[in-house]
């Protein structure tokens, strides 16, 4: 059965009219032969090769060629390159096996080792560290920035892991901070000092104070810089205009005193007692009411009226004697109408407790303050964010002599310090105190108290000295202006 002719073979003849006649003449092994020698190249080019090969020879032949005489061309021999490529291989073995395995001379046999380098660890590392690490591994570090928490040029990440045992040379992929992202100013006007210090402080701001003149409470916030809203980097200064009052002073709360110790605070503070001796079951030379009330902002130098006890009328007739004690026992049945009579100058010698649940622990004190009562912190567990008042006794709106202590439960937060004792700082002088408290892990609140002992000095601290509380709380001090 004779072969068939592939399809490029009939082409190419076809295009050739003296070599399909040559090759149609050809007896059919010749045929064979020739498709067969065709059909034995091992590429396609090396078949279009010996297609035109054929058509050039059967097309060039004479005419009075025989057609045994149209001859096959020899095929190549492979076996040489077979040869020669076996005696590479083998020398090359022989190489290798010699670099490998070579003797030393000394006994001992080198070999060829691929060098490898130990991945380290970077993470948390300036990024220059990191590198110059990476690269004494032997390894080839590939930086990547992005934006992180931690500050810029520390690496926060890195592939492969430490540990990791790679080629020399191979890439170590580390992700280097761009620094945190920008954070919002908060909107801190109208809050205590301390208050908006520590909110700023929470959105990762330094706050810095400056006092200005204001119609505003002495210690409110009134302006700050960048406004709120604006965004800037972690750690930004934010300056707070903290008001210092227009010029006026807190006038001291002296009802209950004495009208030589009044007198002696008043002054102290600036202010220009008068005095006025009225019926009163108190004890003689006891100031009843007063007009400011304790805790109301006057300008320095004004006058303030004070309402003092002459006793009742037998003791008036008797100065020298001893029975004051025993007057102010009879006339107990009418020291409620006393009172009241009295309370037109003094505003009835009673205040109305703030309502302070919900507010910083700063401004709940300076409110106090500014009403003329006492203040008891107490530091309560809490999911509420630290510093913030819980509760208070009593409560908001009962009327109570001043000076009356409001006891302050304030939140811990949900993630309280270490409970440490507060040192004692009654007596020293602001500055010192301050020092004193943040260096015991404390945060401090200052408030401003007329009078009371020398002007700069601690005269008392909130919660009280010895008292257990957690570190990075607030710790009040006030301070006698």
């Amino acid at each position: 059965m004779p072969l068939p002719v592939p399809p490029d073979l009939e082409a190419a003849l076809a295009a050739v009219p003296a070599a399909r006649a040559r090759f149609d003449a050809l007896a059919p092994e010749q045929k064979d032969a020739w498709i067969a020698w065709v059909g034995r190249a091992r590429t396609r080019r090396g078949r279009a090769r010996r297609i035109g090969y054929l058509v050039q020879r059967l097309g060039a032949a004479p005419q009075t060629e025989t057609v045994e005489e149209v001859a096959l061309p020899p095929e190549p021999a492979w076996w040489p390159w077979l040869v020669v490529l076996a005696l590479a291989l083998i020398v090359a073995g022989v190489l290798i096996w010699l670099l490998a395995f070579r003797d030393n001379g000394n006994g001992t046999r080198s070999a060829v080792v691929v060098q490898k380098g130990t991945v380290p660890n970077v993470v948390g590392q300036p990024q220059a560290t990191a590198v110059a690490a990476v690269k004494k591994a032997g390894l080839q570090p590939v930086v990547t920035k992005r934006v992180a928490l931690q500050p810029a040029g520390i690496v926060v990440g890195q592939q492969p892991g430490p540990g990791k045992v790679l080629k020399a040379g191979a890439a170590v992929h580390l992700v280097v901070s761009r620094g945190p992202p920008p954070v919002a100013v908060p909107d801190v006007k109208g809050l205590a000092a301390a208050d908006a210090v520590a909110k700023l402080q929470q959105a990762k701001l330094a706050p810095r104070l400056v006092e200005v003149k204001s119609k505003k409470t002495a210690g409110t916030v009134v302006a700050e810089d960048p406004p709120p809203g604006s965004k800037v980097k972690p750690g930004s200064r934010v300056t707070l205009n903290v008001s210092k009052g227009a010029g006026k002073v807190t006038v001291p709360a002296v009802v209950g005193e004495t009208v030589a110790q009044a007198t002696s605070e008043l002054q102290a503070a600036g202010f220009k007692p008068r005095t006025t001796n009225v019926a009163s079951t108190q004890p003689k030379g006891t100031v009843i009411a007063q007009t400011p009330r304790g805790g109301e902002a006057a300008a320095k130098r004004s006058t303030v009226k004070l309402d003092v006890s002459q006793g009742t009328a037998a003791t008036t007739t008797t100065v020298a004697t001893t029975t004051t004690r025993q007057t102010t026992t009879v006339a107990t049945t009418t020291t409620a109408t006393t009172t009241q009579a009295t309370g037109g100058g003094g505003g009835g010698g009673t205040v109305a407790v703030p309502s302070l649940v919900g507010k910083g622990i700063a401004t709940a004190l300076q409110q106090l303050e500014a009403a003329g009562l006492r203040a008891t912190v107490k530091y309560v567990t809490s999911q509420t964010p630290a510093g913030q008042v819980r509760g208070q006794n009593p409560k908001a709106g009962t009327k109570v002599a001043p000076k009356t202590p409001v006891q302050l439960n304030v939140s811990e937060g949900p993630n309280p310090g270490n409970p440490t004792p507060v040192p004692d700082e009654t007596g020293q002088d602001e500055a010192t105190a301050r020092s004193d408290l943040q260096n015991a892990g404390f945060k401090v609140a200052v408030v401003r108290r007329t009078g009371g002992g020398q002007p700069g000095t601690v005269v008392e601290q909130q919660p009280a000295a010895g008292t257990s509380v957690p570190t990075d709380e607030y710790v009040a001090i006030y301070v006698a202006q």
